[in-house]
């Protein structure tokens, strides 16, 4: 747990520094993937990124990353009223 904590500051401040601007989101969902073994769910890393960012008066944002779900495809290739796979579309 030492680890993430450590992990999560450095790559805040690395955001702050790079782009000027925290996206608690996408930092939450990076780190819980570097961490998988952790018993953390991505809600709680959030606040804890938020609490990161907010430490060192960095501006913050809340945009998702774009993820893609799978869509089967019609007979022409089109998307035009297909179902999208693991839900209703």
């Amino acid at each position: 747990m030492v680890e993430l904590l450590q992990d999560l500051e450095a790559t805040v401040r690395h955001a702050l520094d790079r782009e000027g601007h925290v996206n608690v989101p996408a930092i939450a969902l990076e780190l819980n993937a570097r961490h998988a073994g952790e018993a953390c769910c991505v809600p709680e890393m959030e606040s804890q990124v938020l609490a990161a960012a907010l430490q060192l008066r960095a501006v913050v944002f809340f945009q998702s990353p774009v993820q893609r779900r799978p869509v089967e495809l019609s007979a022409s290739g089109s998307e035009a009223g297909v179902k999208r796979l693991g839900g209703e579309g």
